[in-house]
Protein backbone atom coordinates (compact mmCIF):
# COMPACT_ATOMS: atom_id res chain seq x y z
CA UNK A 1 0.00 0.00 0.00
CA UNK A 2 1.33 3.41 -0.94
CA UNK A 3 2.45 5.71 1.87
CA UNK A 4 4.07 9.08 2.44
CA UNK A 5 7.67 9.60 1.34
CA UNK A 6 9.99 10.61 4.15
CA UNK A 7 12.00 13.83 4.02
CA UNK A 8 15.77 14.05 3.98
CA UNK A 9 17.68 14.01 7.21
CA UNK A 10 18.05 17.81 7.11
CA UNK A 11 14.23 18.26 6.96
CA UNK A 12 14.46 20.02 3.60
CA UNK A 13 12.58 17.37 1.67
CA UNK A 14 15.67 16.82 -0.55
CA UNK A 15 17.72 13.68 -0.20
CA UNK A 16 21.33 14.26 0.78
CA UNK A 17 24.09 12.79 -1.31
CA UNK A 18 24.29 9.06 -0.76
CA UNK A 19 20.91 8.95 1.01
CA UNK A 20 18.31 6.54 -0.39
CA UNK A 21 14.58 6.88 -0.54
CA UNK A 22 12.69 4.46 1.80
CA UNK A 23 10.89 1.65 0.05
CA UNK A 24 7.12 1.74 -0.34
CA UNK A 25 4.76 -1.23 -0.30
CA UNK A 26 2.12 -1.25 -3.04
CA UNK A 27 -0.33 -3.83 -4.37
CA UNK A 28 2.24 -4.61 -7.02
CA UNK A 29 4.83 -5.48 -4.35
CA UNK A 30 7.79 -3.74 -2.74
CA UNK A 31 8.88 -0.63 -4.61
CA UNK A 32 11.85 1.76 -4.13
CA UNK A 33 13.43 4.70 -5.85
CA UNK A 34 16.16 3.86 -8.31
CA UNK A 35 17.99 7.16 -8.29
CA UNK A 36 18.60 10.12 -6.03
CA UNK A 37 16.49 13.25 -6.31
CA UNK A 38 18.30 16.08 -8.11
CA UNK A 39 18.78 19.23 -6.05
CA UNK A 40 15.61 21.33 -5.76
CA UNK A 41 13.28 18.52 -6.85
CA UNK A 42 10.74 16.71 -4.74
CA UNK A 43 11.51 13.09 -3.69
CA UNK A 44 8.23 11.44 -4.64
CA UNK A 45 6.59 10.25 -7.82
CA UNK A 46 3.12 11.07 -9.14
CA UNK A 47 1.26 7.84 -9.81
CA UNK A 48 -2.45 8.82 -9.80
CA UNK A 49 -2.01 10.41 -13.23
CA UNK A 50 0.08 7.49 -14.41
CA UNK A 51 3.30 9.52 -14.49
CA UNK A 52 6.69 8.26 -13.40
CA UNK A 53 9.76 10.33 -12.52
CA UNK A 54 10.68 13.40 -10.52
CA UNK A 55 8.52 16.51 -10.43
CA UNK A 56 9.51 20.09 -9.76
CA UNK A 57 9.13 21.31 -6.21
CA UNK A 58 5.73 22.87 -5.57
CA UNK A 59 4.97 25.76 -3.19
CA UNK A 60 4.66 24.80 0.47
CA UNK A 61 0.83 24.82 0.55
CA UNK A 62 0.67 22.55 -2.51
CA UNK A 63 3.17 20.18 -0.94
CA UNK A 64 0.85 19.92 2.09
CA UNK A 65 -2.14 19.16 -0.13
CA UNK A 66 -0.13 16.49 -1.93
CA UNK A 67 0.85 14.86 1.37
CA UNK A 68 -2.79 14.91 2.55
CA UNK A 69 -3.86 13.24 -0.70
CA UNK A 70 -1.15 10.60 -0.43
CA UNK A 71 -2.23 9.91 3.17
CA UNK A 72 -5.87 9.51 2.10
CA UNK A 73 -4.86 7.12 -0.67
CA UNK A 74 -2.65 5.18 1.70
CA UNK A 75 -5.52 4.51 4.12
CA UNK A 76 -7.94 2.90 1.66
CA UNK A 77 -7.81 -0.69 2.97
CA UNK A 78 -5.52 -1.94 0.23
CA UNK A 79 -8.06 -1.45 -2.58
CA UNK A 80 -5.79 0.69 -4.74
CA UNK A 81 -4.39 -0.63 -7.96
CA UNK A 82 -0.72 0.06 -8.77
CA UNK A 83 -1.84 2.93 -11.01
CA UNK A 84 -3.43 4.73 -8.05
CA UNK A 85 -7.13 3.98 -8.71
CA UNK A 86 -9.64 1.61 -7.11
CA UNK A 87 -10.64 -1.80 -8.45
CA UNK A 88 -14.09 -3.30 -9.09
CA UNK A 89 -14.96 -5.18 -5.91
CA UNK A 90 -18.28 -6.46 -4.50
CA UNK A 91 -18.92 -7.39 -0.86
CA UNK A 92 -21.98 -9.48 0.05
CA UNK A 93 -22.87 -10.31 3.64
CA UNK A 94 -24.20 -13.74 2.65
CA UNK A 95 -24.19 -15.90 -0.47
CA UNK A 96 -27.48 -17.70 0.39
CA UNK A 97 -30.64 -16.06 1.79
CA UNK A 98 -34.04 -17.50 2.65
CA UNK A 99 -36.85 -15.11 1.77
CA UNK A 100 -39.25 -14.36 4.61
CA UNK A 101 -42.89 -13.40 3.97
CA UNK A 102 -42.26 -12.87 0.28
CA UNK A 103 -39.20 -10.64 0.55
CA UNK A 104 -35.43 -11.03 0.80
CA UNK A 105 -33.06 -8.39 2.18
CA UNK A 106 -29.64 -8.36 0.48
CA UNK A 107 -26.91 -6.30 2.21
CA UNK A 108 -24.33 -5.24 -0.37
CA UNK A 109 -21.39 -2.84 -0.88
CA UNK A 110 -19.26 -2.19 -3.96
CA UNK A 111 -16.10 -0.38 -5.01
CA UNK A 112 -15.42 1.18 -8.41
CA UNK A 113 -12.57 3.04 -10.11
CA UNK A 114 -12.90 6.81 -9.90
CA UNK A 115 -12.88 7.03 -13.70
CA UNK A 116 -16.27 5.28 -14.05
CA UNK A 117 -18.20 7.39 -11.54
CA UNK A 118 -21.20 7.88 -11.60
CA UNK A 119 -22.68 4.45 -12.39
CA UNK A 120 -26.11 2.88 -12.75
CA UNK A 121 -26.69 -0.25 -10.66
CA UNK A 122 -28.63 -3.02 -12.41
CA UNK A 123 -29.59 -6.19 -10.54
CA UNK A 124 -30.46 -9.20 -12.68
CA UNK A 125 -31.86 -12.70 -12.25
CA UNK A 126 -29.71 -15.48 -13.70
CA UNK A 127 -27.91 -13.37 -16.33
CA UNK A 128 -27.74 -9.68 -17.36
CA UNK A 129 -30.32 -10.37 -20.10
CA UNK A 130 -32.97 -10.52 -17.35
CA UNK A 131 -32.70 -7.24 -15.38
CA UNK A 132 -34.97 -6.58 -12.42
CA UNK A 133 -37.16 -3.51 -12.18
CA UNK A 134 -39.54 -2.02 -9.59
CA UNK A 135 -41.59 -3.24 -7.82
CA UNK A 136 -39.57 -6.50 -7.88
CA UNK A 137 -36.46 -4.76 -6.53
CA UNK A 138 -36.23 -1.85 -4.11
CA UNK A 139 -33.06 -0.06 -2.99
CA UNK A 140 -32.62 -0.05 0.78
CA UNK A 141 -30.07 2.05 2.69
CA UNK A 142 -28.11 1.05 5.81
CA UNK A 143 -28.44 -2.72 5.41
CA UNK A 144 -24.66 -2.99 4.98
CA UNK A 145 -23.06 -1.15 7.89
CA UNK A 146 -20.46 0.02 8.49
CA UNK A 147 -19.15 0.71 5.01
CA UNK A 148 -15.42 0.56 4.38
CA UNK A 149 -13.70 3.43 2.62
CA UNK A 150 -14.22 3.88 -0.35
CA UNK A 151 -17.29 1.59 -0.64
CA UNK A 152 -20.75 2.55 -1.88
CA UNK A 153 -23.90 0.73 -0.73
CA UNK A 154 -25.89 -1.42 -3.16
CA UNK A 155 -28.29 -3.07 -0.66
CA UNK A 156 -31.75 -4.05 -1.94
CA UNK A 157 -34.99 -5.75 -0.99
CA UNK A 158 -36.33 -8.36 -3.43
CA UNK A 159 -40.10 -8.85 -3.52
CA UNK A 160 -41.77 -12.06 -4.68
CA UNK A 161 -45.21 -11.87 -6.31
CA UNK A 162 -45.46 -15.29 -7.96
CA UNK A 163 -46.09 -17.32 -4.81
CA UNK A 164 -44.04 -20.28 -6.11
CA UNK A 165 -41.48 -22.15 -4.05
CA UNK A 166 -38.19 -21.95 -5.92
CA UNK A 167 -34.50 -20.98 -5.78
CA UNK A 168 -33.16 -18.05 -7.83
CA UNK A 169 -29.67 -16.63 -8.41
CA UNK A 170 -29.01 -12.88 -8.68
CA UNK A 171 -26.08 -10.70 -9.71
CA UNK A 172 -25.11 -7.04 -10.08
CA UNK A 173 -24.06 -5.17 -13.21
CA UNK A 174 -22.80 -1.58 -13.42
CA UNK A 175 -23.36 0.69 -16.40
CA UNK A 176 -21.76 4.07 -17.16
CA UNK A 177 -20.73 6.36 -19.98
CA UNK A 178 -21.72 5.21 -23.47
CA UNK A 179 -22.99 1.72 -22.65
CA UNK A 180 -19.85 0.63 -20.81
CA UNK A 181 -20.56 -2.14 -18.31
CA UNK A 182 -18.97 -4.26 -15.61
CA UNK A 183 -20.51 -7.51 -14.30
CA UNK A 184 -19.37 -8.67 -10.88
CA UNK A 185 -18.52 -12.36 -10.58
CA UNK A 186 -20.19 -12.74 -7.19
CA UNK A 187 -23.73 -14.19 -7.07
CA UNK A 188 -26.33 -14.48 -4.32
CA UNK A 189 -28.85 -17.31 -4.10
CA UNK A 190 -32.37 -16.72 -2.71
CA UNK A 191 -34.81 -19.43 -1.64
CA UNK A 192 -38.48 -18.41 -1.88
CA UNK A 193 -41.39 -20.05 -0.07
CA UNK A 194 -45.14 -19.56 -0.11
CA UNK A 195 -47.32 -18.44 2.81
CA UNK A 196 -50.93 -19.27 3.65
CA UNK A 197 -53.18 -16.25 4.18
CA UNK A 198 -53.62 -14.94 7.70
CA UNK A 199 -55.84 -12.21 9.10
CA UNK A 200 -54.14 -9.80 11.49
CA UNK A 201 -55.55 -9.05 14.93
CA UNK A 202 -55.73 -5.35 14.05
CA UNK A 203 -58.83 -6.18 11.98
CA UNK A 204 -62.02 -4.85 13.62
CA UNK A 205 -65.28 -2.91 13.15
CA UNK A 206 -66.49 0.34 14.67
CA UNK A 207 -70.01 1.77 14.83
CA UNK A 208 -70.56 5.52 15.06
CA UNK A 209 -74.22 6.50 15.07
CA UNK A 210 -75.54 4.57 12.03
CA UNK A 211 -72.25 4.11 10.14
CA UNK A 212 -70.54 0.74 10.48
CA UNK A 213 -66.91 0.60 9.31
CA UNK A 214 -65.05 -2.70 9.19
CA UNK A 215 -61.35 -3.08 8.33
CA UNK A 216 -59.80 -6.44 7.52
CA UNK A 217 -55.99 -6.70 7.16
CA UNK A 218 -54.47 -9.86 5.72
CA UNK A 219 -51.07 -11.15 4.61
CA UNK A 220 -49.99 -14.01 2.37
CA UNK A 221 -47.80 -15.12 -0.56
CA UNK A 222 -49.18 -14.80 -3.16
CA UNK A 223 -51.19 -11.75 -2.13
CA UNK A 224 -54.63 -12.87 -0.89
CA UNK A 225 -58.09 -11.60 -1.82
CA UNK A 226 -60.53 -10.44 0.87
CA UNK A 227 -64.29 -11.10 0.77
CA UNK A 228 -67.19 -10.03 2.99
CA UNK A 229 -69.84 -12.79 2.88
CA UNK A 230 -73.37 -12.27 4.20
CA UNK A 231 -73.02 -8.50 3.91
CA UNK A 232 -75.49 -7.40 1.24
CA UNK A 233 -76.68 -3.87 1.75
CA UNK A 234 -77.58 -1.28 -0.86
CA UNK A 235 -75.78 1.40 1.14
CA UNK A 236 -72.53 -0.55 1.56
CA UNK A 237 -69.12 0.20 0.03
CA UNK A 238 -65.86 -1.78 -0.16
CA UNK A 239 -62.41 -0.23 -0.71
CA UNK A 240 -59.34 -2.44 -1.23
CA UNK A 241 -55.76 -1.23 -0.81
CA UNK A 242 -52.39 -3.01 -0.76
CA UNK A 243 -48.73 -2.30 -0.05
CA UNK A 244 -48.00 -4.08 -3.34
CA UNK A 245 -46.08 -6.86 -1.59
CA UNK A 246 -47.67 -9.17 0.99
CA UNK A 247 -50.30 -7.09 2.84
CA UNK A 248 -53.82 -6.27 1.69
CA UNK A 249 -56.45 -4.18 3.46
CA UNK A 250 -60.19 -4.13 2.77
CA UNK A 251 -62.50 -1.49 4.28
CA UNK A 252 -66.23 -2.21 4.36
CA UNK A 253 -68.73 0.52 5.25
CA UNK A 254 -72.51 0.34 5.50
CA UNK A 255 -75.44 2.15 7.09
CA UNK A 256 -76.98 0.30 10.03
CA UNK A 257 -80.19 1.43 11.73
CA UNK A 258 -80.20 -1.47 14.17
CA UNK A 259 -77.04 -3.49 14.88
CA UNK A 260 -79.09 -6.54 15.87
CA UNK A 261 -80.65 -6.60 12.42
CA UNK A 262 -77.43 -7.65 10.66
CA UNK A 263 -75.26 -10.72 10.90
CA UNK A 264 -71.86 -10.54 12.61
CA UNK A 265 -69.24 -9.08 10.21
CA UNK A 266 -67.01 -11.85 8.81
CA UNK A 267 -63.80 -11.31 6.84
CA UNK A 268 -62.52 -14.09 4.52
CA UNK A 269 -58.97 -14.05 3.14
CA UNK A 270 -58.01 -16.46 0.35
CA UNK A 271 -55.12 -17.28 -1.98
CA UNK A 272 -54.24 -20.41 -3.98
CA UNK A 273 -52.83 -22.11 -0.88
CA UNK A 274 -56.04 -21.86 1.11
CA UNK A 275 -58.28 -19.51 3.02
CA UNK A 276 -58.99 -18.26 6.53
CA UNK A 277 -61.81 -16.25 8.10
CA UNK A 278 -62.41 -14.14 11.20
CA UNK A 279 -65.52 -12.74 12.86
CA UNK A 280 -64.64 -9.14 13.60
CA UNK A 281 -65.46 -7.47 16.92
CA UNK A 282 -67.62 -4.33 16.79
CA UNK A 283 -66.58 -1.32 18.88
CA UNK A 284 -69.44 1.11 19.49
CA UNK A 285 -68.31 4.72 19.58
CA UNK A 286 -70.73 6.78 21.61
CA UNK A 287 -71.04 10.42 20.55
CA UNK A 288 -71.87 12.95 23.23
CA UNK A 289 -74.89 15.03 22.29
CA UNK A 290 -74.67 18.79 22.68
CA UNK A 291 -76.45 20.17 25.80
Amino acid sequence: MGGLSKEGSDGSGVLAEGQQEPQRTTRAGLEGWTSEAPAGQEPWRTTRAGLEGWTKRAPAHLESQQRDRELWIGSSNGLLLPGGDYDFELRLEKSFITAAAGCAQIPCAFTIPVRVYPVQKIWFRGSPEFPLSPPMVEEQANLMWPLRSPEHECSIILWDFSGHERIEEYGLMLKWGTNETHIYDERITVSYSTAHPQILNSSACSLQKVLLTCVCVSQGVPLPDIHWPLQSNADSNIVRTSDGHITVRSTYTMTVEDLTSISSPVCVSKNKLGQTKMTLPVNINKVKEAA
